[in-house]
């Protein structure tokens, strides 16, 4: 069952979704069944948020749902996908939108929205044209999993299950996280690294124009890996540097993100560097230490945590050779990570740009090769 949720930045996500039995499923789906290609608008909690659906093998609509299916001798389904994500729609959404607690667009009105286009074959250029653009983003993130998951399994191999290299010459010792290879020990992350905390300047210098420092207060703007930079200040004393990793200290305590950049941290953030320059070893470092989002820290009201309560995490320290080691090993998949990220908001900045310009015809794009503009096929 797709919700409201699995809705986001144009994708139907079924990673997440609830499941029901095979009577239930027949039941709903007398409503409609959806197709590969049908596309999904929320009509609230939130509102407007649109996705096509590319596998519709066994799923049904839950609530605050519609489906919209481009009839195919006047809509390219692509085009229609993108023209319901224009600022035109969207506004037409907004407007159909009410509601005192919960804005919500009611199904009546799910009809009502006018889109103007041009002919098929210029609809399906434009879907080829913007389509190719996610085409590109989808395949980096493929990347960027494969390659996390990577670091992970690399890590979790030699310093949780202490599979590294030549382990079956190493026997193991007690110590105070269990059974550890002899010549390693176990450090608190005040030992290992820098713990810098986060405090916020006066709001006066902040700015949206790009002067000074990138701020970050906490994980408002995290991504996935770095986090984006909208909000700048031009005063700040507590600064990470490039490599080190960011962790939120309070609401929640745990989250992570690398600094792409120089940045200034607020109070909600704490900048952690190894001694050694270490970035990847230390992000899967406090990954172990921290455990699980708000699993550590104190607060009445929400969880927070000081820099002596996070100095004091243990975690597991190899060799200087073996730790050299891993840091050979995932430091470029880390770096490639980054640069992919990078990469694909560029990519969504001109996807963003041209979107408007065509499903309203602004941009004429009939002399593009539609043959440059799809991603290589994969060996």
């Amino acid at each position: 069952m797709i919700r409201t949720t699995n809705v986001r930045h144009g994708r139907v996500d079924l990673n997440a979704v609830r499941y029901v039995d095979e009577p239930v499923y027949r039941r709903w789906v007398r409503r409609g069944e959806p197709l590969d290609g049908d596309i999904v608008l929320t009509r609230e909690a939130p509102l407007g948020e649109v996705g096509m659906l590319r596998d519709s093998r066994g799923v049904f609509l839950g609530q605050r749902l519609v489906m919209y299916r481009a009839n195919p001798d006047r809509a390219d389904r692509n085009f229609l996908f993108y023209a319901m994500r224009s600022p035109d729609v969207q506004a037409q959404i907004k407007a159909y939108g009410s509601g005192a607690t919960v804005e919500h667009m009611r199904v009546p009105d799910c009809g009502q929205l006018r889109i103007a286009g041009p002919g098929l074959p210029e609809q399906r250029r434009i879907g080829a044209v913007l389509g190719a653009i996610d085409d590109l983003i989808e395949v980096n993130e493929r990347q960027i999993e494969l390659l996390e998951d990577l670091a992970r399994t690399v890590y979790r191999e030699w310093f949780v299950r202490f599979r590294f290299p030549d382990h079956d010459r190493v026997p193991l010792t007690p110590s105070p996280l269990g059974l550890i290879p002899s010549g390693w020990r176990v450090a608190s992350l005040a030992d290992v690294a820098r713990l810098v905390m986060g405090q916020s300047p006066r709001s006066e210098f902040y700015n949206r124009h790009g002067q000074g420092l990138p701020f970050h207060q906490g994980v408002t703007d995290y991504g996935p890996l770095v986090p984006i930079h909208r909000t700048f200040s031009t005063a700040g004393t507590r600064v990470a540097e490039a490599g080190d990793i960011l962790c939120s200290v309070r609401a929640p305590v745990g989250r992570l993100n690398v600094a792409d950049e120089k940045l200034i941290l607020g109070r909600g953030l704490a900048a952690i560097r190894r001694h050694d320059g270490s970035t990847a070893l230390a992000l899967e470092q406090v990954r172990a230490a921290l455990g699980a989002e708000d699993s550590v820290g104190g607060g009445t009201i929400y969880k927070a945590v000081n820099k002596d309560e996070l100095g004091a995490r243990l975690v597991v320290e190899p060799p200087t050779t073996l730790a050299n080691r891993f840091e050979d090993v995932a430091r470029p998949m880390l770096d490639l990570r980054i640069t992919l990220t990078h990469a694909n908001r560029n990519l969504a900045a001109t996807r963003d740009l041209l979107l408007p310009r065509l499903v309203t015809g602004r941009l004429d794009i009939s002399n593009v090769d539609l043959g440059d503009l799809l991603p290589p096929e994969s060996d």
